[in-house]
């Protein structure tokens, strides 16, 4: 990885290699027209100073901050007054532990993402919900020191939260449920739910009526998936790194608005819905499966009667282990 060192481009202050590269000066505070600031792959970056007087990042609207190893913690002041703060992200800082900043006074936030900062030992608070301008969040995972139910006070009041259309979220594998606010954001039209321990998905998935794209990703224990509760714009699921995973029940054939089904990576998945419940999906025209040995084995083999294939065969699209096996309209591409 190369460090990027501070150089000024129009309104942004970006680093750009600079291996030594390990804190900003104080008289970052003095660049009151300063709108963006990214700092990557800085593994010796290890501080911000802290804000004094009156000197404050009022025009700042976008904050990055990748891949700095060397980060512990964010001065509690340093967003003060970023009252045009619309892009914040902190992601994958391995040693960052301390996040004091009070999300719920930065009002003005579009997109947020707090993730892949293993020892971070505490949530953002001040309250998500005051963000009524939010349109994405991406948050976790979290150091074991911050449990389920610490994690899942994070998302109180989220509901209300009428702009939230995009949320990623990343669990541990030891907690078997879903924080429960998650199933009450009748907007979210984007979910992305990953590394959890839940064994099925969770009941009234209903109240998620506008959502349009759902992935599940490595919830290692997750057996049942059953979409008995109509979601009815759902139009693209992905299912993967769910080992245990054997079989897709025939609720599948609730989602009449599916059009893309992605599989991968579950070992164990051998069975389908039923010929019925997949001929329900008339707006089905592209299937993936891939990683699925099984599932795959019974897809390719279209010569013996009572296969997968069979399940299959009228869906417009559908790829195998890496291999288009049937195109009836290249025109979608």
């Amino acid at each position: 990885m190369r460090c990027y060192a501070t150089t000024f481009l129009f309104n942004t202050y970006r680093s750009q290699t600079a291996e030594s590269f390990s804190e900003l000066p104080q008289s970052l505070y003095n660049l009151h027209s300063l709108k963006s600031l990214v700092i990557q792959w800085c593994t010796n970056f290890s501080s911000f100073p802290v804000p004094s007087g009156e000197n404050h990042l009022t025009s700042l609207q976008n904050l990055q901050l990748w891949s700095c190893g060397g980060l512990a913690s964010l001065p509690s002041g340093m967003l003060e007054k970023c009252w045009s703060l619309q892009n914040l992200r902190v992601n994958y800082c391995n040693n960052l532990v301390s996040f004091p900043l009070h999300v719920g006074e930065i009002p003005s936030l579009f997109y947020f993402s707090i993730s892949q900062c293993p020892k971070l030992d505490s949530v953002p608070t001040g309250g998500l919900h005051h963000l009524t301008r939010l349109r994405a969040l991406e948050i976790g995972p979290f150091s074991d020191m911050v449990d389920f139910e610490a994690f899942q006070l994070t998302f109180n009041g989220i509901q209300q939260l009428l702009s939230l259309h995009t949320l990623l979220v990343f669990g541990h594998l030891h907690w078997d449920s879903l924080p429960y606010q998650l199933i009450q954001l009748s907007a979210l039209k984007h979910i992305h739910l990953c590394d959890f321990g839940i064994e099925a998905l969770p009941h009234r998935l209903d109240n998620l009526t506008s959502l349009e794209v759902l992935h599940l990703v490595r919830c290692k224990r997750l057996q049942h998936v059953d979409f008995s509760d109509a979601m009815p714009k759902l139009q693209y699921v992905t299912i993967c790194g769910c080992p245990l995973l054997e079989a897709l029940s025939d609720g599948l054939g609730n989602l009449v608005t599916l059009q893309q089904l992605r599989l991968e990576n579950c070992e164990k998945l051998e069975h389908l819905p039923s010929r019925d419940a997949m001929r329900g999906l008339t707006k089905l025209w592209y299937l993936k499966i891939k990683g699925c040995p099984k599932l795959e084995e019974s897809c390719n083999n279209r010569s013996v009667p009572n296969t997968q294939w069979s399940n299959t065969s009228h869906i417009p699209k559908v790829e195998v282990g890496g291999s288009i096996i049937q195109d009836l309209h290249k025109s979608h591409f």
